[in-house]
């Protein structure tokens, strides 16, 4: 496994797909290993031969088993990992902590989208939908972040204009 990220480049998730779809390997309750889990395996030290204890403290044991990997395949693979899970800061979107799912009751999740034209001009979109958490078979759709403001009644309640404002503000990021 961990020469697969090493040597031959892939991703976390690719090596995730091969185990479970060309090796069909499973865990001892028969169950699949989840990425996650993959990730933690990726990062466990004691396969190079080294361990901490107390766990989250200072104190790090060099093993007297045998290592399955080396400190320098180890650290490969940690360069190769760090760079595949570094994500980009978390944007709030107007609605989403809002609304609920008007079907299901589950929170929504928005969608940026970003339309290129030929011409160098770039059109913001933001899409609502249902995250589908308290009904998987939800059949709620996608809206349009302008269709949604527009389908409001904020007049009667006074928050139309600040709505608007909150929207313009949020695309200038």
């Amino acid at each position: 496994m961990f020469e697969k990220i090493a040597y031959e480049n892939n991703s976390g998730r690719k090596l995730y797909f091969w185990l479970r779809d060309e090796i069909k390997f499973k865990t001892k309750n028969d169950k699949h290993l989840h990425l996650g889990n993959l990730y933690m395996i990726l990062r466990n030290h004691f396969y190079y031969g080294t361990f901490e204890y107390p766990q989250g403290g200072v104190h790090w044991y060099q093993g007297n088993h045998q290592p399955l990997i080396t400190k320098s395949l180890f650290d490969q693979v940690q360069e190769k990992i760090a760079v595949q899970v570094t994500k980009g800061d978390a944007k709030e979107f107007a609605f989403t902590k809002l609304m609920s799912c008007a079907l299901c009751g589950s929170s929504i999740t928005a969608d940026e989208k970003f339309k290129h034209q030929q011409n160098g001009n770039v059109h913001r979109y933001v899409y609502y939908g249902c995250t589908k958490h308290n009904d998987k078979n939800c059949k709620s759709g996608y809206i349009n972040e302008e269709e949604l403001v527009d389908q409001i009644d904020l007049d009667s309640i006074g928050m139309k204009e600040k709505i608007k404002i909150e929207i313009e503000r949020h695309k200038k990021f």
